[in-house]
């Protein structure tokens, strides 16, 4: 017993210690330890009790003691760095504290501290990037986002908020359209969950569509046909693109789809008696007929 207690030791004393035998006197070695061992429980139990308040504080949001529990948590988080907690953790607590607290400037200067101790703690860029979107500042939000792409350029999650920022925020389709294709190109070479593949590739699919790329909006429309083929808003373009460029089978199956599944749609049928029109049915000018009284482009024409 006595000799694996005392191995256990060697092994407390080799990893804590990060002085070489030269630099430190060999009466004043095992005090080191001991100061250091106490220094790690002592930020660690401040740590723990930062985390502990900040957890009642956000329990009882609305209760009289929220300030009190916020500054409990904000004071022992800060003590625990003084004494060598690791910092990205505690400065990323302290953004969400002060975030809490509803001041947004500390909560951001944290933020950034806890990326400046740890650039690659995905949170604390994901945190920074919400504060930003909170407050509506949209440019910072996605500059958030990129600061973490230059590390790592391939992750997924930040190139599409990115892309939907750039397209629904700052109306940037030019942006938005090279992450979405760099989206799509890492699928070709690793999973991506079909969701995101999904809203990627019909949100590329519609700016060539408002474009009128129709070439480039098919391509990206049947391929979210083939990952959700109960997606009808896509079918529904579907049908109007194949129509558009006269490939009557395609308008047909896709238009009679539509109308299977949701019921019946004046721009649906009208494709559907539009197409046996021009096949020589002429039985289609009495389903056109019915769509005259209708005050649309599509009853005006009929």
């Amino acid at each position: 017993m006595r000799k694996i207690l005392m191995v256990f030791f060697l092994i407390v004393v080799s990893t804590i210690t990060v002085y070489s035998q030269s630099e430190i006197p060999s009466n004043k070695k095992k005090s080191i330890v001991a100061e250091d061992i106490v220094r790690n429980n002592s930020s660690f139990s401040f740590y723990s009790k930062g985390l502990a308040f900040k957890r009642t504080a956000v329990q009882n949001r609305y209760g009289s003691d929220f300030s009190i529990n916020l500054n409990k948590a904000v004071d022992y988080f800060k003590k625990s760095l003084e004494l060598g907690a690791k910092q990205d953790l505690v400065y990323f607590h302290l953004a969400q504290c002060y975030n809490l607290k509803m001041n947004f400037k500390k909560a951001v200067f944290y933020a950034n501290k806890s990326i400046d101790s740890n650039r690659k703690f995905i949170k604390s860029y994901e945190y920074l990037y919400l504060l930003y979107m909170n407050k509506k500042k949209y440019k910072q939000a996605v500059n958030s986002l990129e600061l973490y792409l230059k590390i790592d350029s391939n992750f997924i999650p930040f190139l599409q908020s990115a892309s939907e920022i750039y397209y629904t925020k700052l109306k940037d389709e030019k942006k938005t359209i090279f992450n979405l294709k760099k989206i799509i190109e890492i699928s070709e070479r690793k999973d991506v969950q079909n969701y995101r593949l999904e809203r990627v590739r019909y949100l590329l699919g519609y700016i060539y569509y408002k474009n009128k790329k129709n070439k480039l909006a098919l391509k990206q429309f049947e391929e979210v046909q083939k990952i959700n083929s109960a997606n009808y808003r896509v079918i529904y373009l579907l049908a109007n693109l194949y129509m558009d460029g006269y490939d009557l089978d395609n308008a047909q199956k896709y238009a009679s789809l539509f109308i299977k599944n949701k019921g019946a749609d004046l721009k649906m049928s009208f494709i559907l008696g539009r197409v046996k029109y021009i096949r020589g049915d002429f039985s289609a000018i009495h389903d056109l007929r019915k769509l005259t009284n209708v005050r649309t482009f599509e009853g005006i024409i009929s």
